[in-house]
C-alpha cells in the first residue's frame, strides 16, 4: 500500500481477514486503497465495517467522506463528517471534505470558510489551498 500498489494490497488484506476475520482494523487500509484506486462503492462498505466497530475513528470517518463526496453525494459525505468534526474539529482534510461537500450543494460562504480552517491548520494542503485560490477568483 505505501508503494501505492493498491491492487495487491487488497489481495493481501483480503487475505488477512480470511485468516483473520475478527480483525476489523484491516478495512479502513481496503477502504483506502479501494478508494484510491476509484472504487467508491467497495470502498464505502470497507468503512462501513470498519466504522460499526470504530465509530468515531477519524481515517475512517474522513474516508468514507471522501468516498461519498467523490461519487457527488454531499449529503451522506455529511453524516460522516459531522461527527469526524466533533473528534478531530481542526483537522485540514476534514475541512476540506466538508468544503467540497458544500459546494456539491452549492453552499459557497461556507465552502470558503471550511477551507480556511483547512489551510491555517495545514499551510502545505496543496489541494485545500488550491480549491480557496479557485473560489476567491470566481
Amino acid at each position: 500500500m505505501a508503494r501505492g500498489d493498491y491492487k495487491r494490497a487488497i489481495q493481501a488484506f483480503t487475505a488477512a481477514l480470511e485468516h483473520e476475520p475478527g480483525r476489523k482494523k484491516v478495512y479502513v487500509e481496503l477502504g483506502h486503497c479501494h478508494r484510491f484506486l476509484g472504487e467508491q462503492e467497495q470502498a464505502i462498505a470497507a468503512y462501513e465495517k470498519f466504522l460499526e466497530v470504530y465509530p468515531d475513528d477519524l481515517w475512517g470517518l474522513i474516508g468514507i467522506s471522501a468516498s461519498w463526496v467523490a461519487q457527488g453525494k454531499p449529503t451522506e459525505a455529511l453524516l460522516y463528517l459531522g461527527r469526524a468534526a466533533w473528534v478531530g474539529p481542526a483537522d485540514p482534510w476534514v475541512n476540506y471534505f466538508l468544503a467540497r461537500s458544500y459546494l456539491l450543494l452549492g453552499e459557497r460562504e461556507k465552502a470558503r470558510a471550511a477551507l480556511e480552517k483547512a489551510v491555517a491548520s495545514d499551510p502545505t494542503n496543496a489541494e485545500a489551498q488550491k480549491l480557496l485560490q479557485e473560489l476567491q477568483e470566481d
